[in-house]
């Protein structure tokens, strides 16, 4: 689902970029991952491409960022520049256009919320992450309820809980390295960072 212009106008802000390469580093640190051994990242619903862009200047890595609407990714090209190790391309999270098993490590920082079918955007994770890769979520994630009352109505947003999380990828066979949640209001952020089988 595309957003609204104010939005954007959020999520592309030198605050929100600072904030997520914040995030990185810190979801790195407390996972222990071994990053000599991640070479290829995809970064879903990249935006503008500022942790793209982060991960191959700081660490080298080959990095692809995707995101669905076209406007975001002609920032992405004309922010980011894209390089011999920094791609982007409009992409569909529920439909990846990748063969199986492609990436050391898949991140989706506050994406999942905007995609009526957030099941079929794990579900993608899982195809096109190596095994033993790594996958970073951070997400926003609503009390039980919530998802009862308001997730049957919300067909271009995800609704769930930390709870349908935590179940799909244990029902997956994902290994949580690190977990972290946080209360807000209405809401609370979920941070996990997970291994697959």
């Amino acid at each position: 689902m595309k957003m609204s212009k104010l939005s954007k106008k959020l999520v592309n802000s030198k605050k929100r970029e600072e904030s997520n390469i914040q995030l990185i580093e810190h979801f790195f640190a407390q996972s222990g991952i071994d990053l000599h051994n991640v070479n290829r990242v995809l970064d879903i619903g990249c935006g503008v491409g500022f942790v793209a862009r982060y991960l191959n200047d700081r660490y080298e890595m080959d990095v692809i960022g995707v995101d669905v609407d076209p406007e975001q990714i002609g920032f992405a090209k004309e922010y980011s520049k894209e390089s011999e190790g920094l791609h982007f391309q409009v992409a569909d999270a529920t439909q990846l256009p990748f063969e199986d098993d492609q990436f050391d490590m898949v991140l989706s920082f506050m994406v999942i919320h905007h995609v009526g079918d957030w099941r079929g955007v794990l579900a993608e994770v899982d195809r096109v992450l190596k095994p033993r890769g790594a996958y970073i979520l951070y997400e926003i994630t609503f009390p039980r309820f919530m998802v009862k009352a308001i997730g049957p109505l919300s067909k271009n947003h995800g609704v769930f809980s930390s709870d349908d999380i935590s179940g799909y990828l244990s029902d997956n066979d994902y290994e949580v390295i690190y977990e972290e949640k946080k209360r807000h209001l209405a809401f609370k952020t979920l941070g996990l960072v997970i291994r697959g089988e």
